[in-house]
């Protein structure tokens, strides 16, 4: 099963607001499929820490409690190797090569943009 949120809008280097515009809609869909484990990728230790304050900023305003993250390094752990697959396949997609994508498009529980994402000319 994979879940993929994606966040399009003009770039503006603000990667980290629209990481966590798209955890918030990753944290709801697992929370209502009865997921209380998610792994992020380790990126830096003080990125780690925001991802978990945003998290906890979530369940105060009503996601979950039961939902908790990791966040162990992407070499050891080659489960979080299968995220950079799918993000491949949905990239070749775009540029026009749709064989990856339509291989796993089965394997996808949830597909969708963040709310507030720009729409595709």
């Amino acid at each position: 099963m994979n879940v993929v949120v994606s966040h399009l809008d003009e770039y503006r280097k603000k990667v980290e607001r629209y990481r966590r515009k798209c955890l918030e809609v990753v944290y709801r869909e697992l929370a209502g499929m009865g997921v209380t484990d998610a792994a992020l990728e380790h990126r830096s230790h003080s990125q780690d820490a925001a991802d978990r304050a945003h998290i906890v900023a979530l369940q105060a305003q009503s996601l979950d409690h039961s939902l908790r993250i990791s966040h162990p390094k992407g070499g050891e752990e080659p489960l979080l190797w299968i995220a950079d697959a799918v993000l491949g396949a949905i990239n070749s997609r775009h540029l026009g090569i749709p064989e990856h994508y339509d291989a796993l498009v089965g394997t996808l529980a949830f597909e969708e943009m963040t709310p507030d994402s720009q729409g595709l000319d």
